[in-house]
């Protein structure tokens, strides 16, 4: 027979309120989401959330944020090494970076060639990364992807199957709402 210890016993379930689990290296918060409400069929949806936040080294922090924005966007082999390459020469507080082959071997000593770069770039514009500037050699870049924060999450929504995605298209909703008699905001 086993001695059971001291178990602290509830009258009420202690686990409906969202709560946090410490371990060695990361913490997991659990809780039930927000109801969402979609717009266009009413439908409300319960979305439960189980997050995990791990604290980590500047170096770790940059190969976590590369292999994680390479699975999201399934980047190829090609648009990962030079979206690499310019996450080190990308300045911080601009919208634009000035790009060619010659200067990231300089730069950052790359290890692949010049076609490898020019099939990562096109991927990469292709992805809406970067895009071409009317100046020669010169790109704007995605400020939601290239940034020079200290944290990142990425999420990854699971919906069974039969549920069909919500899609929004945002010019058919701002319709729908004008017509409704929402008045439009003007700059």
């Amino acid at each position: 027979m086993a001695i059971r210890r001291a178990i602290t016993k509830h009258q009420t379930n202690p686990l409906i309120l969202p709560h946090e689990l410490r371990f060695k290296e990361k913490t997991v918060r659990v809780q039930r989401g927000q109801e969402l409400a979609d717009t266009s069929s009413g439908e409300i949806v319960a979305v439960s959330t189980i997050c995990t936040r791990k604290i980590v080294d500047t170096e770790r922090f940059a190969k976590i944020y590369l292999d994680g924005v390479t699975k999201s966007f399934d980047l190829g082999s090609a648009a990962r090494k030079v979206f690499s390459s310019i996450l080190q020469v990308c300045q911080k507080d601009t919208d634009r970076i000035y790009l060619n082959f010659m200067m990231l071997e300089e730069d950052v000593k790359v290890d692949y060639t010049e076609r490898t770069f020019h099939r990562g770039m096109n991927e990469l514009i292709k992805k809406e990364f970067i895009a071409a500037s009317t100046q020669p050699h010169q790109y704007w870049i995605n400020p939601h992807l290239f940034f020079n924060g200290d944290r990142v999450r990425f999420m990854t929504e699971y919906v069974k199957e039969g549920r069909k995605p919500v899609v929004h298209d945002d010019e058919k909703d701002r319709a729908e709402l004008e017509s409704r008699g929402q008045q439009r905001l003007t700059d």
